[in-house]
């Protein structure tokens, strides 16, 4: 396996290879009645065809399995389904509760649990990170606040050359925090804080080990104390290892060798490197009590609310209208969420408060990355 493959890992990255889906679908007339027969129709017609008829580059490369869930109450419409295999040798079908990598989704838990610590006095999200941790260039300079609004201009730790050669060599290998935290510190920043917006894990790497130091416990623990088990989330778990839970059904992961044929990759690589950037595994009833949660706020103030909600314009070149909070996205129409994109699996989870919507997309295969999917189904709903 090519090294490269390592920097697309548990974040999406501002490069979309073009791609081809067949989507068999009749236009819909924006004047035409909501009718949930047709809402099922059309989205069946939609992920018929990315596990039947995906192509890449030129090559039949459906999707493994995928699973989708469209919650709108106002409505009384829910879709749930998931379709393809979970695990392609044995020809497991997918099921709608099997546990998934949400990868950078994790993201959005990070950040509660630092913006949780903020209100409760912990710290200040206009500190600078030298206040907790020394030696991070810029540290002096870099708030928390510009750590969780991907402004710091920090080295994205994927690329560190030491990190990612032990990533594919040595899937054994644990990758401490402190490990992690040194490799950051091994560069200069790529930026002056606050000058731009600039996806990069090493901010939720050090927002981690920030909780970790603040409530003097794991963050595993600090997670189910505070978020998990209060709402009930029996099946969100950090799996900050090669091993996904066991006892528990789970999606295989899939990826792509040269030939562009899917090879397993569910537990080759340690997700210790992803830390509390992308090592959670949950599943999609979890993720929708998550979303639900995490953008009405019952987890923070209005106000702290707010301010995690200060969105400001990323991956302009790719994704239009697509934004960046405080640990958390916007996408088109407001919905708000976060995506996640890992070593055989991708994820995308939204709401949109005003309409009560919800959407979360699942699929354990290479591409396409699940915002277009997204926008494919809000095309369907409009």
């Amino acid at each position: 396996m090519k090294a490269t493959h390592f920097s697309r890992a548990f974040f999406f990255t501002p490069i979309i290879a073009f791609f081809c889906v067949l989507f068999f679908m009749e236009s819909c007339k924006k004047d035409d009645p909501v009718v949930v027969g047709k809402y099922t129709t059309r989205i069946d017609q939609l992920t018929d065809s990315l596990v039947t008829k995906l192509t890449y580059n030129g090559k039949a490369a459906p999707l493994p399995g995928l699973i989708v869930g469209i919650w709108a109450p106002r409505q009384d419409y829910t879709y749930l389904k998931s379709k393809g295999y979970a695990n392609l040798a044995s020809q497991r079908p997918m099921q709608v509760d099997d546990l998934f990598r949400i990868a950078s989704t994790t993201k959005t838990f990070t950040s509660i649990l630092l913006l949780q610590l903020a209100e409760e006095g912990f710290i200040s999200l206009d500190d600078k990170i030298d206040k907790y941790l020394t030696g991070i260039p810029n540290g002096a300079v870099i708030t928390i606040r510009q750590l969780l609004a991907m402004q710091s201009g920090l080295f994205e730790v994927n690329n560190d050359s030491v990190i990612g050669n032990i990533f594919i060599s040595d899937p054994d290998h644990y990758f401490s925090p402190i490990e992690l935290l040194e490799a950051i510190k091994r560069h200069t920043t790529t930026f002056s804080p606050g000058e731009r917006i600039e996806y990069c894990n090493s901010n939720f790497i050090i927002a981690g080990i920030l909780v970790e130091q603040l409530t003097e416990q794991s963050f595993e623990k600090a997670l189910q104390t505070r978020i998990t088990q209060p709402l009930g989330l029996q099946n969100t778990i950090f799996a900050n290892s090669r091993w996904m839970p066991a006892n528990k059904p789970y999606a295989s992961g899939y990826m792509f060798n040269s030939n562009l044929d899917y090879f397993e990759c569910t537990e080759n690589f340690n997700m210790s490197v992803a830390f509390t950037a992308g090592a959670i595994v949950s599943n999609m009833d979890d993720l929708k009590k998550w979303v639900l949660n995490l953008t009405s706020g019952t987890l923070i103030s209005p106000a702290m609310q707010a301010q995690m909600e200060d969105f400001h314009p990323i991956f302009e070149d790719v994704l239009e209208n697509t934004e960046y909070g405080l640990g958390l996205m916007r996408y088109k129409d407001n919905y708000i969420g976060h995506s996640g994109d890992g070593m055989g699996y991708h994820s995308f989870l939204a709401r949109n408060p005003e309409k009560d919507i919800t959407i979360a997309i699942f699929f354990n295969g290479e591409y396409p990355y699940p915002q277009v999917i997204f926008h494919e189904l809000l095309k369907i709903l409009e």
